[in-house]
C-alpha cells in the first residue's frame, strides 16, 4: 500500500567488530527511538501486515524512485520485521513486529520480508 508507506531516518551505531550480543543491544537501543512513531495518519480499513524494513539507503533516495519498495537495494538491506495480520483501527495498544525465518540464513529471510512477496490473504 504505497500511500501508507513512510520513511523514518534513524541513525544506527557502527557495530563492526562488536560481539553479537553487544551489537544487537546497540541496534535495539537505537531503534527504541522509533517507539510511538506514527506510521499512518489514516489507517486502511482492512487487515494488513505492518512491516518495517531497515536499509542503509536514505529516505530521499527511496522517495526519488516514487515507489520505495521497488527502490530497495538488496545490498543495502539491514533487517526487516513484520506483524501478524491486524486491523489498525481496532488496535488500542502496541503492534508487535517480529522476524521469523524458516532457514538458518537470516539474509534470505530479510530479502523475502523486504520484498513485495510478503502478503496475507483472508
Amino acid at each position: 500500500m504505497p500511500e501508507h508507506r513512510v520513511c523514518i531516518p534513524t541513525p544506527l551505531p557502527d557495530i563492526a567488530g562488536r560481539p553479537r550480543a553487544e551489537a544487537r543491544e546497540a541496534v535495539r537501543e537505537a531503534l527504541s527511538s522509533l517507539s510511538g512513531a506514527a506510521i499512518s495518519r489514516e489507517a486502511p480499513e482492512e487487515f494488513i501486515i505492518v512491516r518495517t524494513t531497515a536499509t542503509l539507503q536514505s529516505c530521499d533516495e527511496l522517495a526519488a524512485s516514487g515507489d520505495g519498495l521497488a527502490a530497495l537495494s538488496e545490498e543495502a538491506l539491514v533487517g526487516c520485521a513484520y506483524s501478524c495480520p491486524v486491523e489498525l483501527n481496532a488496535v488500542e495498544g502496541d503492534v508487535y513486529l517480529g522476524f521469523d525465518t524458516l532457514t538458518e540464513q537470516c539474509a534470505q529471510g530479510v530479502r523475502v520480508c523486504a520484498s513485495g512477496d510478503l502478503h496475507w490473504r483472508p
